[in-house]
């Protein structure tokens, strides 16, 4: 069980993370994007705004010292998490993009989706799956969105 602490600590991970977007470009958020980067998200098809969001590690959870097979454990457990949330989305009709979110220096790796929802409906469903927050693209600029932590939305890249 993660405390606040360490859902607060997640969430100030969230700024220094690249996006892979599935048949897309790859966004760091480290820095504002480009007019190349836009008009690639553009093409997502997501329409003007859309958020990324994940299954996995809920409440930021990511123990450092696991054994092997607890590891492997954990592992299959986002994997089983990751596709019933996509099966849950395909079947409410919720279009998305899969991406891959990672740390700078490849440490961490979250499968992840990109969904065309209002940003109520994609922090609720956040909330739903247990996560500390989500990133929102509004057409200009991604911010990271609070969902299990209290927080501000954040502006990215971050000051």
């Amino acid at each position: 069980m993660t405390t606040e602490r360490e859902r607060e600590e997640s969430f100030e991970a969230y700024p220094a993370t690249r996006l892979s977007f599935d048949g897309g470009p790859r966004i760091d958020l480290r820095f504002r994007p480009d007019d190349d980067e836009r008009r690639a998200l553009r093409e997502l098809e997501l329409g003007p705004s859309f958020a990324v969001l994940t299954a996995e590690s809920p409440r930021g959870e990511e123990p450092e010292d696991l054994s092997p097979e607890e590891a492997e454990r954990r592992a299959r457990e986002n994997i089983r998490r990751t596709l019933r949330f996509e099966e849950r989305l395909a079947k409410d009709g919720v279009p998305f993009r899969r991406v891959d979110a990672t740390a700078p220096d490849g440490g961490h790796r979250a499968r992840c989706v990109a969904v065309a929802l209002s940003r109520e409906e994609a922090s609720r469903l956040a909330r739903e799956q247990e996560q500390v927050a989500l990133f929102w693209w509004d057409g200009r600029r991604f911010w990271v969105w609070p969902a299990e932590v209290e927080s501000d939305p954040r502006p990215l890249p971050a000051p």
